[in-house]
């Protein structure tokens, strides 16, 4: 199943990291995507990767782009999850 969701993003991604040699940034520090991620369809593969077996999020661009499970884990934090740690902050 495909679920469609909004990522806060945690660190800035520029070009220079992915395989492109455009210079440029992918996403931004401190902003909102849209983003989609497909659940596993077993109970093991659900535990073994909370839940989440691929992750994909708009870019600035509009480009849908595949992140790895570790890359996504870096850069991004599922918006509930942040909204609820800023809560718990203050």
């Amino acid at each position: 199943m495909i679920v469609k969701a909004k990522f806060y993003c945690k660190l800035n991604l520029d070009y220079s990291f992915t395989k492109y040699d455009v210079e440029g940034r992918i996403f931004i520090k401190d902003k909102i995507y849209e983003g989609e991620y497909e659940t596993w369809s077993w109970s093991d593969g659900y535990r073994l990767n909370n839940g989440w077996k691929k992750y994909w999020i708009f870019d600035e661009n509009g480009m849908k782009r595949v992140l790895s499970r570790n890359r996504f884990n870096m850069f991004f934090q599922e918006l509930r999850d942040y909204n609820i740690s800023s809560l718990l902050k203050n």
